[in-house]
Parts: C-alpha cells; sequence; structure tokens
C-alpha cells in the first residue's frame, strides 16, 4: 500500500471518528443515499478504469492523442482581426 494511501485513510478514520466522538452521531454517515452515491462511484469508476485498462496500448495513445490535440486541430469559428 501507498504512503499516501496509508494517510488519506487515517486521516479520514480519523476524522470521522472525531466527529462522532464530537456528538454528531454515526447515523448521519450512514444514510442511504450517501452510501449509495460514495459506493456507485466507486464502482462506477472502477469500472471505467478497468475498461481502459483492458484495452491494448495502442489503442489507448490514440484515445489520448485525440483528447489531447482535438481542441488544438479544430479551426476556430471566425477569426477576430
Amino acid at each position: 500500500m501507498d504512503k499516501g494511501t496509508l494517510d488519506g485513510v487515517v486521516a479520514g478514520v480519523l476524522l470521522v471518528g472525531g466527529s462522532v466522538a464530537m456528538g454528531s452521531g454515526v447515523q448521519i454517515f450512514l444514510s442511504p443515499s450517501s452510501l449509495l452515491i460514495v459506493f456507485g462511484g466507486t464502482l462506477a469508476a472502477t469500472a471505467i478504469l478497468k475498461v481502459r485498462l483492458s484495452t491494448s496500448p495502442y489503442q489507448t495513445a490514440c484515445w489520448e492523442r485525440e483528447r489531447v490535440f482535438e481542441h488544438s486541430l479544430r479551426r476556430p469559428p471566425f477569426i477576430i482581426a
């Protein structure tokens, strides 16, 4: 595990634990909508990453080239003179 990941997990646990200890209660962190947002977003990001990693390096390079240079290759709709 990366040191930054470990630091983030420790900081997150300390922040949530401190909030619960100060009296806000654990119910505020366990609402169904917030859990759906967090776990749904994590699942979606993981699925997108898995699709990107399953493609060939050549195909990924082509996608990235299009993404980076797409804006600079388009002609402006008008020229200010």
